[in-house]
């Protein structure tokens, strides 16, 4: 008992430091970001506006201050990714684009889908506020924003919360469950942001189950993209109060939620016959 206890210390110690890595380099580079973009403006935008042309054409400083947190948002992002595989707290491994089919590919991310659609109307019943929704539209707005919030925040977030986190946390309790809920709900919580709480912590369940059932990361890192990439290009094309159409009337939402929650079941069940045995590979992850 000593030795379990002793390494599950170990593990909830990691697990913080990680944590704490990951909203450091997050306050750091954004930080670092806005302080760029203010002196940019300063130094050269104005400046130049004034001296070549008149003042009033120069572009407002709040585009560089945003500009500046989005160039800081994307790099914290990929040097906690530089961070976790070079102290090989996830392991990248040579066949990560073929280690699973293509079938279970699929259906991974019509599971992933399925589950989007029905959190998403969950969390419209529930009337949780989303208090980033401005500063989102405004990131939006810049191209590092769209590429920090489409590919680089959801690639870092597979790979610390499931596969450091998770990781981790599979080799401490017996019940996978506990592992991947206890992940998912640090996933939620991180966010600090009531409506994507209670929506990442349910989505953050499905991309745990896929990542344990399939011992592969590129399933639920493909389905995390895809449900930040369809946010993004929502959000682009009809502003962010509509980050996914649903329908408009109760009756009709209740049916869509009975649909796909069924059809989330079914493609569960199928990749459990696809897949009867649990891979092993996750157990590599957060190996030192």
């Amino acid at each position: 008992m000593g030795r379990i206890s002793m390494n599950g210390l170990w593990v909830f110690a990691t697990v913080v430091k990680l944590l704490a890595l990951f909203l450091v380099y997050q306050f750091l580079f954004l930080m670092a970001g806005r302080i760029g973009g203010f002196l940019c403006y300063n130094i050269f935008v104005e400046s130049v506006a004034y001296s070549v042309f008149e003042k009033a054409v120069a572009p407002p400083m709040s585009s560089y201050a945003v500009t500046g947190t989005a160039v800081g948002m994307l790099l914290s992002s990929l040097v906690m990714i530089a961070h976790l595989i070079f102290f090989k707290y996830v392991r990248i491994r040579k066949g990560f684009f073929r280690e699973v089919k293509c079938s279970v590919l699929l259906l991974s991310v019509l599971f992933i889908f399925a589950m989007m659609v029905v959190f998403n109307i969950a969390a419209e019943w529930l009337g949780l506020e989303n208090l980033t929704q401005h500063d989102v539209e405004l990131l939006l707005k810049s191209t590092p924003g769209v590429l920090s919030m489409a590919f680089a925040a959801p690639l870092l977030e597979e790979l610390l919360f499931r596969g450091a986190i998770q990781g981790m946390f599979m080799r401490i309790f017996n019940r996978p469950w506990v592992a991947i809920v206890l992940s998912a709900a640090i996933f939620g919580i991180i966010h600090l942001n009531p409506v994507q709480v209670f929506y990442a912590t349910c989505l953050g369940v499905g991309f745990g189950w896929v990542y344990y059932r399939t011992g592969s990361l590129l399933p639920a890192v493909v389905g995390h993209v895809m449900n930040n990439l369809l946010a993004v290009v929502s959000g682009l094309i009809w502003g962010m109060d509509s980050e996914l159409e649903v329908p408009a009337d109760t009756g009709s939402e209740i049916a869509c939620v009975i649909f796909f929650a069924i059809a989330a079941l079914f493609i569960a069940r199928i990749m459990d016959h696809w897949l009867p045995s649990v891979p092993s590979p996750w157990r590599e992850a957060g190996d030192k």
